[in-house]
């Protein structure tokens, strides 16, 4: 027998000699409560909540399965212990209820009539040999008394056993069978809901990750000037009391972080600075304006990119409320009952990172020819998920029709890759932020002198530049080919590439380790997408 068995009859038995079924009973209906409420936060669109208590559902749900089982084994011991087949005396135990009451009352009975026989034998036999009539009357008795008890055991004692025995033999297989039924349902419940929960941990993380990273959120224009740093959000956030949040973004901060988090979003704090007097002459002590893209234009709306980055809570997208129910379980499924992993993921991601114009966001993989160059040149070949391109387009199509057919296209194909990709890489990848376009390069060509017309074109790419960085991962290697795309695009555009910033010493570096990251394989998936 190996450890694990021996050490769950150990437990079995502490719990039997400490009598803590109490505490299993209630980690059980404990358990089943928690579980009936998460679909009540789903009900009321508590998303954030219900991703979050998700991140531990893996392992919680370990304790009253665990619980569950250490009570069947208690019970199964029980029944082997008290029902076995034989005894090492060879003899057949019964039913502790009825040996007891038959042995006791047989027992009794026999020994009354013994005590009685032999008082009254050895009485009588000492004066045996005085007179023979006291000899016949004493064998009398005895044969009365024999033929007494013969008549009750032979007719009224086995008959009174037989009827308890069989009912407790009844009682005792019923009892069997009922813990036999029970250890059944327990198992297929175990091996349909709580294999699937453990066994789907890591997608789990991915969820959240994919719904609750950093998002990039428009700020109209009079709001700009109270844009600051990490440092000025943190004030606005302590000196004013914002509306409450939407439903899907509420208690974000129910999760203490290593440091204070904002649990509002930018927008709703910047209406509330609106509303109060204090800050009509407010100013940010930064004049960075952190997470902001470029270009920066005077009575134009900004796109920010906002997250932990930034002082603020992660939270679900209100996104979220237009996808399938089916797609936001911990087995997601769409259509025919297909598997909806990776259109889930890529619902959370594109909710995040659209930016301000995504009709204009430039994938172009139309054809079949394109579209076999970017499978094959992809670290993912072969690409069995491909077979379901027309099934993934139907669902996007069905959300993103009105943001054209280039938007539709890059989240079919984000789609297919993130099915193609391990869960370790895609992991990887989201925490590298490789879902984003690159923040750091935009302000950098910004600084060099970028027109507000090539930045629009560094945006329209970013759709290219995530397909391809995720087509080519590694671990642990995270470089947007942005620079690769933008100049592909010029070419495509008949756009001259030398302007000045783009023939920068760090611009130009960057350019050759987007060489070096992607490879060929990177330039013909470039190529191929626009």
């Amino acid at each position: 027998m190996g450890a694990p068995p021996i050490l769950l009859i150990a437990i079995s038995l502490i719990i039997l000699i400490l009598n803590l079924e109490a505490i299993c009973y209630i980690t059980i209906i404990s358990s089943l409560i928690i579980w009936a409420s998460l679909h009540c936060l789903e009900q009321h669109q508590l998303w954030t909540l219900r991703f979050r208590i998700s991140l531990f559902l893996p392992n919680l749900i370990l304790i009253p399965t665990a619980s569950t089982l250490l009570l069947l084994s208690k019970l199964w011991i029980l029944q082997a212990f008290n029902f076995s087949a034989t005894s090492p005396s060879g003899r057949i135990p019964q039913n502790p209820l009825t040996f007891n009451f038959s042995t006791t009352f047989t027992s009794k009975f026999v020994d009354n009539f013994g005590r009685e026989a032999r008082a009254s034998f050895l009485l009588k036999a000492w004066n045996f040999s005085d007179t023979t009539k006291e000899a016949i009357l004493l064998l009398q008795q005895i044969a009365g008394k024999i033929q007494h008890v013969a008549e009750h055991i032979d007719y009224h004692t086995p008959r009174a056993l037989l009827q308890i025995d069989g009912a407790l033999k009844t009682l005792s297989t019923m009892q069997r069978i009922s813990l036999s039924l029970a250890t059944t349902f327990f198992l297929i419940f175990v091996a349909r809901y709580i294999v699937p929960v453990v066994m789907n941990r890591r997608y789990l993380r991915l969820r959240w990750k994919a719904w609750a990273g950093p998002r990039r959120s428009c700020i109209v224009p009079h709001f700009s000037r109270l844009i600051g740093d990490e440092e000025d959000w943190k004030d606005i956030a302590r000196a004013v009391q914002p509306p409450t949040p939407h439903p899907v973004e509420n208690f974000s901060s129910l999760f203490p972080t290593t440091q204070w988090r904002i649990s509002a979003n930018p927008t709703d704090l910047l209406k509330a600075c609106q509303s109060s007097d204090k800050f009509k002459e407010f100013s940010p002590k930064s004049s960075s304006k952190a997470g902001v893209y470029g270009p920066i234009i005077d009575g134009e709306s900004l796109s920010l990119l906002w997250g932990p980055e930034l002082g603020f809570q992660n939270r679900c997208c209100p996104d979220i409320l237009t996808i399938s129910p089916s797609l936001l379980t911990y087995r997601p499924t769409f259509g025919p009952g297909l598997d909806g992993r990776a259109i889930c993921l890529a619902y959370g991601i594109l909710s995040r990172n659209k930016g301000p114009r995504p009709w204009t966001l430039v994938c172009n993989l139309n054809t079949s020819d394109a579209i076999k160059v970017f499978e094959e040149n992809s670290v993912q070949w072969p690409r069995p998920s491909t077979c379901f391109r027309s099934l993934y387009r139907a669902e996007f199509t069905r959300t993103f029709s009105s943001l054209g057919q280039s938007f539709v296209v890059s989240a079919t194909e984000l789609a297919l890759l993130l099915a193609d990709t391990s869960e370790e890489l895609i992991e990887d990848w989201l925490d590298g932020g490789m879902d984003q376009q690159d923040l750091a390069l935009n302000k950098r060509a910004a600084e060099l002198g970028a027109s507000p017309g090539e930045l629009d074109r560094l945006y329209s790419g970013q759709y290219v530049a995530m397909l391809v960085s995720l087509a080519v991962h590694k671990k642990c290697e995270r470089i947007r080919p942005e620079i690769l795309v933008y100049e592909e695009l010029c070419n495509l555009e008949g756009v001259d590439v030398e302007a000045q910033w783009f023939s920068d010493p760090s611009v130009v570096e960057r350019k050759k380790q987007e060489v070096r990251h992607v490879g060929s394989a990177g330039l013909t998936l470039i190529s191929a997408i626009i």
